[in-house]
């Protein structure tokens, strides 16, 4: 059978405003950097560390470095994280291209990286709490990786994700694959790409 696979994060949900929404209660809580709050659009590539690096382009890269591992490790220890999220959006697009291809047979499939427990105890809640938004979903991964973050599987026919790390991986990997994407400023340089269709 055919498969389609669909992201999670800033794919299906808004994952950077949750995580800059977050960071910012957090900076203003425990009084760091004068209560300078992160934008959404301080967040132009893929790395979550480099909206800390532009946002606060005149600190000491080791400032920099702090208050991002502070926030990032403090954010994906928080088993409520998912509590707050709001839908991408896409969603309603990507659901309906998702759709179209489950009527013609394919098998549809959730995948999303966790890499805490806690993280997987946040997105695992969710999706249970939420379960009219994944209906339509023939199978539910939740890829549980501490270390390294490997690239998703290429062995998809279709696949909707907003990573370009991921997407450049499953087309050089997967040569008859075809690719769907949100439109984010950390993939449009991927825009024009062949196997790629922006939504």
């Amino acid at each position: 059978m055919k498969s389609l696979m669909i992201d999670l994060d800033d794919t299906l949900v808004s994952f950077t405003d949750l995580f800059v929404y977050k960071a910012n209660k957090m900076i203003s809580r425990e009084k760091m950097y004068k209560h300078e709050r992160l934008e959404t659009s301080d967040f132009t590539t893929y790395d979550l560390k480099s909206g800390f690096e532009k946002h606060w382009k005149n600190m000491p890269p080791n400032n920099q470095q702090a208050i991002y591992t502070h926030c990032f490790n403090e954010i994906m220890k928080d088993e409520d994280l998912y509590d707050d999220i709001q839908l991408s959006q896409d969603y309603d697009k990507i659901m309906d291209i998702a759709m179209k291809y489950k009527r013609n047979g394919y098998k549809i499939v959730l995948n999303t990286k966790v890499i805490t427990k806690e993280m997987l105890i946040a997105k695992s809640k969710f999706i249970h709490e939420n379960m009219n938004l994944f209906q339509g979903f023939d199978n539910i991964v939740l890829d549980y990786e501490t270390g390294v973050i490997e690239p998703k599987p290429y062995y998809y026919d279709v696949m909707i994700d907003d990573s370009p790390k991921n997407i450049e991986y499953y087309l050089e990997k997967n040569k008859t694959g075809m690719a769907y994407m949100p439109k984010r400023c950390w993939n449009k340089h991927l825009e024009g790409r062949e196997r790629i269709h922006f939504i």
